[in-house]
């Protein structure tokens, strides 16, 4: 998994040579394939059971560092917006 930087970063898949058929499958219900094994955005809460599956399947997995971060900004990022909007549910005029 890694972040290609693209006109917008996005987060891809690509399997390697000796990837299990069921880790396949398991990338192509969460990945875009014809997008290039790209992540939807929409899809991004969903990458967690997908890392389960890879680490009870004991196959190597490389997700590298910057795509890690990217994924975890843009959780955090959702996290913040849905607290403030909860504290401030009419938005900056809210005092």
């Amino acid at each position: 998994m890694y972040l290609r930087y693209d006109a917008r970063r996005g987060v891809h898949f690509r399997a390697g040579t000796d990837c299990p058929p069921a880790l396949r499958e398991a990338a192509a219900a969460l990945f875009d394939f014809e997008r290039d094994g790209l992540l939807p955005e929409e899809r991004f809460g969903d990458l967690d059971h997908f890392m389960a599956i890879i680490s009870e399947s004991g196959h190597e997995f490389r997700a590298y560092d910057d795509a890690l971060e990217f994924l975890a900004g843009r959780r955090d990022a959702v996290r913040r917006a849905a607290k403030l909007a909860q504290l401030f549910p009419r938005g900056a005029a809210d005092p």
